[in-house]
């Protein structure tokens, strides 16, 4: 990224993360009388302090750093999941507040509006306790095992059975050293129980500038071979310095470029926001081998149309985490065509992860960590069984 776009983009952060905490800060106040200009004060406060913490704990190589970072985004990820609540609140206030008769709930003594005045203190506890509890519920789901699902592809253009370990967005960085190791333990556990060819991986290792080579080396493996193509976050953070990490623990990075193992080709294109980089680069005649089963690692699930009409049978992407935590799973599915999960168009299938790791809180609602396993067999026609 340019220093411009850098700098645009936390400008646009920042201005997001202070509404969100202004939002959040004067409606509390309100709720215990306070002030509500000291709640756009203290809003500003948090939001500096947290954007000060995610220079010093993502922008600068101090690997002791890391934990701030980890602690800025779950008072993030609290924010998230409590103003849902608050937001449906101010809503039924305000249908209760109109009077409306044909709603029989805003009627007579239990009028909501009437209730919030009497009991305000309550409410805000109550909102305060239930957030808290959901936060609760989300860290444990992030820390639950890491999901294996299986899917089993078939095609004519392999004449063996072949065993495919796809994983995406680590992340190391949001997620702690400890994470990685797990990710490592559901890895082998695949690789044993399903004998794996090959591990393909989607991008985004780290997200972080804190972190060492040596938090990497569990996930890494040179039987079977990992090929890796890079996501977004690879060049957020020093991209030649993760590079040649990957390349020494013994990954075969693909840049707009191809290899082959047996009867597959596997294609890797680094991401870019460019909804069209799919098409511009497997129009490069060399990438596509029309006679063999042909594999595209693309960090972000766009243009799989593209990739369809290119000639491509199985893409593999990450980069939504499936939402992460509602309600922006909703987001997501408004926002991305293919957003989580198996998708079977004719002869072509695309898999969109949510992640081994996670951007961000540590946090999961609605969504789980997992990795894949493709078992690709040779069959006239596409067919599924899916497995979990």
């Amino acid at each position: 990224m340019s220093k411009i776009q850098v700098s645009l983009f936390v400008l646009n952060f920042t201005g997001i993360l202070w509404l969100m905490h202004g939002y959040f800060t004067v409606r509390l106040f309100q709720m215990f009388n306070i002030k509500a200009r000291k709640g756009v004060w203290v809003s500003l406060l948090i939001t500096l302090t947290i954007i000060g913490f995610a220079y010093l704990s993502r922008a600068i190589e101090v690997t002791s750093l890391g934990w701030l970072s980890r602690a800025m985004f779950y008072e993030i990820g609290w924010l998230v999941l409590i103003l849902p609540w608050l937001l449906l609140l101010d809503a039924l206030l305000l249908l209760s507040r109109t009077g409306n008769r044909y709603l029989v709930f805003c009627q007579g003594k239990y009028n909501p509006w009437t209730l919030y005045q009497l009991y305000k203190k309550r409410v805000a506890i109550g909102v305060l306790t239930g957030s808290i509890i959901l936060t609760g519920y989300a860290w444990l789901q992030f820390h639950r095992d890491i999901v294996i699902n299986h899917f089993t592809l078939t095609s004519p253009k392999v004449s063996q059975t072949y065993q495919l370990l796809h994983i995406s967005d680590v992340q190391l960085g949001s997620v702690p050293p400890s994470h990685v190791e797990k990710v490592a333990q559901a890895m082998q556990q695949a690789i044993d129980s399903y004998d794996v060819d090959i591990i393909l991986n989607t991008g985004d290792q780290v997200d972080s500038a804190s972190y060492t080579p040596a938090q990497l080396a569990p996930i890494a493996y040179t039987s079977p071979p990992v090929i890796f193509s890079l996501g977004n976050h690879e060049f957020y953070h020093n991209k030649d310095r993760i590079l040649n990490i990957l390349q020494r623990q013994g990954h075969t990075i693909l840049r707009s470029k191809r290899t082959e193992f047996k009867e597959l080709n596997i294609i890797g294109i680094d991401d870019k926001r460019d909804p069209q980089q799919v098409a511009t680069e497997l129009a490069q005649q060399a990438l596509v081998q029309a006679e063999k089963y042909n594999i595209l690692l693309y960090h972000r699930p766009v243009g799989a149309i593209d990739a369809k009409q290119h000639g491509i049978d199985l893409m593999l992407s990450g980069h939504t985490h499936g939402g992460q935590i509602f309600p922006v799973t909703l987001i997501v599915k408004w926002l991305y065509e293919y957003p989580q999960g198996l998708t079977l168009l004719e002869n072509f299938a695309l898999y969109t992860t949510d992640g081994a790791g996670l951007w961000g809180p540590n946090l999961r609602l609605g969504t789980q960590n997992e990795i894949a396993v493709f078992t690709i067999k040779p069959e006239k026609g596409l067919e599924i069984i899916e497995k979990r």
